[in-house]
């Protein structure tokens, strides 16, 4: 699932914690999270949250995070093909 905005992390976080049958306080204890923050940040109202604490949600959830390359801003095909010549 690609996840461009707080809002659909949040959505997804919310589906897979209800999908485990837990409720806030006991999915929060077990990530290791307040409850404030795991309320707001299912709800796409808690825009800047640690890098690990995604890592642990998502962790309990059974879900990871897949980096994919689509290239670099203003970069054209030409530069794409030069770089991979460069790594040879």
């Amino acid at each position: 699932m690609k996840i461009g905005t707080m809002e659909t992390l949040g959505a997804l976080i919310r589906e897979r914690r209800q999908a485990a049958n837990l409720d806030i306080p006991s999915a929060a204890a077990r990530a290791g999270v307040g409850r404030r923050l795991l309320l707001e940040l299912e709800a796409g109202k808690r825009p800047n949250v640690s890098f690990s604490t995604v890592l642990r949600l998502l962790a309990l959830y059974g879900l990871s995070i897949e980096v994919v390359p689509r290239g670099l801003p203003g970069a054209t095909a030409a530069d794409s093909e030069t770089a991979g010549a460069d790594r040879s």
